[in-house]
């Protein structure tokens, strides 16, 4: 039966100074501390939702915020699913059945409702609907999981009660006795309790989300949501984004740990990455930040996250003695609630802990099959991505290489290329400065490979790479030396590569003039689907034996079992069409703004404003006459 969840608002005791219009903590029970303490639960996507979708609220201005954008507006042809986007934008919270128990839930996604397998004979089951099962069923019966025993006077839904709890404007959580309120207040320079006055207020959604926001970007996070309702956003105190490669990593440099390929463009003159460019992997490690709960975030960061009150929030947790949870293993379920079941990233860097389903027939639904082990992606493979300095992630196929440059408007000559590995360190401070930069997080996470000395180029002697011995050839040639020009040639077999005129004496069969002056394009099954074709050779046409399955590109060849092979086919009776894109990805290399970069550096280009960008139609004669000047002239 589904959870009776029910808006619900509760008093909440505040300690008010007056003069200074701030306040100075809170006395309260458990159950606005539990709601506190789940604060730790929330995934960093949710959190970004839940503000979006509340006009009322601050934005969180981080990156993380662009990283989320990055999301919603890629497309699902880039995604392996369109379920991996529903996953990163709204994560599953892993401590889901405690938050349902809580007095006041501001989550709406938070349900204990699964939809199982329309296969009465499977038990698996999915969150989401319609996912495919691999039994070839789909998840469309609605169940719901039991929530287990609710809360009660003494018992709460990660602290028991019996004790009040003083909470301080930063969110450090004490346990109440006047000792505490005295040390607290002699902290804060009050000497006189005259001071300070008392004040009820009514605490619901509103607050609470409110109170969530403000923990993430503000030092008095009480003081905002109670007495500073309308100068909530002019208020904010942002996190110093100095550069935050921190020693308390520097441990990590020296293990041997798996690593990411990440290629930098840097501005030379300013010291600053422009942008990146990055594989897959890469990107999907970025992406999975969004279903890292706070609680675990802090914990990779070891309690210094730069987030002031979630820091004080996390160590209040911590120095709590463990006889004041509820349950033994909440404490610990608070310190690291782990990524929920089924969001596991599979290129993940940093040590998150996953939380494992109570039971083993939930589906992943970013798995196509329907299985229901961990399937670990959320983009497609292999594609190529433009990652901004401020995390703004795009497909590298939807952005012109030549107006990225121009929009940068960097000289050419000050754009230098690095290739970096990505490893727990670096993952460690991009995790960092995503969660607290408003902006340059790659700048800010990366400064270590900015302060390195540029390195030269190293060169390559072509020379070395052909040992062994030259075969050549005799030529006989006949010169016009006034023009300086070879007016004809004599040669042996060796060099006959012009057929056009020889007779079928000279060849092995009549064949052989035939494939040297019409070869065959090892590619013809994939050309055929080009736009506009240029090959009117019929390279989609083969013949068959009348007598067995052999076939030839040519008529009336004669077949070993003693048949012709004369019967005409076509090659789209052999070939689907499903395998041009992995056809163009083997082929081509893909364009980007640093082999732009490349090329315009070699013909000695510096400046985007002396070029200009045209669009022409392209069609069989251009590409004819294309096809003719690149095998014939040098531009």
């Amino acid at each position: 039966m589904a959870a009776n969840v029910q808006e619900s608002r509760f008093p909440l005791k505040l300690l008010i100074d007056d003069k200074n219009k701030r306040v100075i903590a809170a006395e309260a029970n458990k159950d606005f501390v539990d709601i506190l303490f789940s604060f730790l639960t929330f995934p960093i996507g949710t959190i970004i939702r839940l503000t979006n979708n509340n006009q009322s609220m601050p934005k969180i201005p981080t990156c993380m915020n662009n990283l989320y954008k990055s999301v919603e507006n890629l497309s699902v042809h880039h995604l392996y699913t369109e379920n991996c986007k529903s996953i990163l934008l709204n994560p599953r919270n892993p401590c889901i059945e405690d938050c349902l128990k809580l007095k006041v839930n501001i989550d709406d996604s938070v349900s204990n409702k699964y939809f199982k397998c329309s296969n009465d004979n499977c038990s698996n089951k999915s969150w989401l609907v319609n996912v495919k099962c691999s039994c070839e069923g789909k998840t469309s019966k609605e169940i719901f999981s039991d929530v287990g025993n609710p809360t009660n006077d003494y018992l709460g839904v990660f602290i028991k009660g019996g004790i009040e709890f003083i909470i301080s404007d930063d969110l450090r959580v004490l346990p109440g006795s006047p000792i505490s309120l005295v040390q607290l207040l002699s902290d804060l320079g009050y000497n006189h309790m005259n001071q300070i006055r008392e004040m009820f207020v009514e605490v619901g959604k509103e607050e609470i989300l409110r109170l969530l926001v403000c923990s993430l970007i503000s030092k008095s996070p009480l003081t905002e949501v109670f007495m500073n309702k309308q100068a909530i956003v002019d208020n904010m105190n942002i996190m110093s984004t100095e550069p935050i490669i921190s020693q308390v990593f520097a441990d990590l440099r020296t293990v041997n740990s798996r690593k990411l390929i990440l290629k930098l463009i840097l501005s030379k003159s300013r010291n600053k990455i422009l942008y990146a460019e990055a594989k897959d992997s890469f990107v999907d490690f970025l992406f999975s930040f969004l279903t890292f709960p706070i609680g675990s975030v802090i914990k990779t960061l070891k309690g210094i996250s730069g987030l002031r009150c979630i820091d004080n929030l996390y160590k209040s947790v911590t120095d709590l003695e463990s006889h004041w949870f509820s349950f033994s293993s909440y404490q610990n379920r608070l310190l690291s609630p782990g990524v929920a079941p089924k969001h596991k990233c599979q290129n993940e860097l940093l040590p998150i802990f996953v939380e494992l389903p109570d039971h083993n027939k939930l589906i992943d639904p970013r798995d196509i099959s329907g299985g229901i082990s961990e399937f670990g992606r959320f983009t497609k493979s292999p594609s190529l991505f433009i990652v901004s300095d401020d995390l703004e992630v795009k497909p590298m196929c939807s952005r012109s290489s030549f107006g990225l440059l121009k929009e940068l408007n960097v000289p050419l000559f000050d754009i230098e290329e690095k290739v970096i590995c990505i490893g727990k360190a670096e993952a460690r401070c991009l995790l960092q400065a995503a969660l607290i930069g408003s902006s340059s997080a790659l700048t800010l996470a990366l400064s270590s490979f900015l302060k390195t000395k540029r390195e030269e180029p190293s060169q390559v002697n072509c020379f070395t790479m052909a040992n062994e011995q030259e075969t050549k050839v005799l030529l006989k040639l006949w010169v016009d030396e006034k023009k300086n020009k070879v007016v004809a040639a004599e040669s042996k077999v060796d060099f006959m590569d012009i057929v056009q005129n020889l007779g079928k004496e000279n060849l092995y069969t009549k064949y052989s003039k035939t494939m040297l002056l019409n070869p065959r394009n090892a590619y013809a099954k994939y050309c055929t689907k080009l736009r506009v074709n240029v090959d009117d050779s019929g390279s989609e046409k083969y013949y068959h034996c009348s007598g067995c399955n052999r076939k030839s590109h040519y008529t009336n060849v004669k077949c070993p079992c003693g048949g012709m092979i004369n019967k005409e086919k076509f090659l789209k009776d052999l070939v689907e069409t499903t395998c041009l894109d992995e056809y163009v990805r083997d082929i081509f290399k893909c364009a980007s703004p640093s082999s732009l970069i490349q090329m315009l550096s070699n013909v000695g280009l510096a400046d985007m404003n002396q070029i200009t960008e045209m669009h022409v139609e392209v069609g069989m004669d251009e590409v004819i006459s294309f096809t003719i000047f690149a095998i014939r002239d040098k531009k």
